[in-house]
């Protein structure tokens, strides 16, 4: 027969108990739940992963074609010197002949 000492033992016994299997289940929750988290946020990794790479490759084609446009800019600026320099060479030869017809008008009069 149960003495009344045992009583209170079992009766610790079992909060004991009832506090362990409480503990691990809301252990088992709580994992449940981090494990949850930690999922979200990797496929939230992955997605922005797949969004920096898109990204990373346009903007590498977007520098390639810049460095296209920045070498064709070069050619057309070195045209446009070539162009400057035989203007120029011109104008002083224009203006070699107007001085020339000057100098002509100042000999009629």
């Amino acid at each position: 027969m149960i003495t009344s000492t045992w009583i209170p033992l079992l009766t610790t016994a079992m909060i004991v108990v009832g506090g362990i299997f409480g503990a691990l289940r809301f252990n088992r929750e709580n994992s449940k739940a981090i494990v949850e988290t930690q999922s979200t946020v990797l496929q939230d990794m992955k997605a922005l992963n797949t969004e920096l790479s898109d990204a990373a490759k346009r903007i590498r084609l977007e520098r390639d074609d810049l460095l296209a446009r920045i070498e064709l800019c070069a050619v057309q600026v070195k045209q446009l010197h070539s162009q400057i320099a035989s203007l120029e060479a011109q104008v002083k030869s224009l203006e070699g002949q107007i001085e020339g017809l000057r100098h002509d008008l100042k000999g009629q009069v």
